[in-house]
């Protein structure tokens, strides 16, 4: 119990490491790197069990810890989707207006 419990804890940590790096890639806008990460966090994710019983108070701890980092990933994230929505859309009313334009 007490190795499963070290090996999640683990896990927990290195996911932990991965969700603050991307919020790093992010703000310096390396979404390839973002994205390789991501590779790496469904991998580790797909690593963890079930929380195994009783389930230790690190256990506890890292999990809450990750999940307010990726809170803060899934809202960064979310923010740069929005920002690139906006910069497409102002290229296609850019567009349409060079079409109009070279209509005359």
């Amino acid at each position: 119990m007490a190795r499963e419990s070290s090996e999640q804890a683990l896990i927990l940590n290195k996911l932990l490491e991965l969700s603050i790096l991307q919020r790093s890639f992010i703000k310096e806008n390396k979404i390839d790197e973002l994205l390789e990460a991501q590779v790496l966090r469904e991998g580790l994710f797909s690593m963890l069990q079930r929380a195994p019983s009783p389930v230790s108070e690190e256990l506890t701890r890292l999990a809450r810890e990750l999940s307010e980092s990726d809170a803060e990933l899934s809202s960064s994230v979310s923010s740069v989707k929005e920002s690139i929505a906006a910069r497409l859309g102002q290229v296609k009313t850019g567009m349409s207006a060079l079409k109009a334009y070279g209509r005359y």
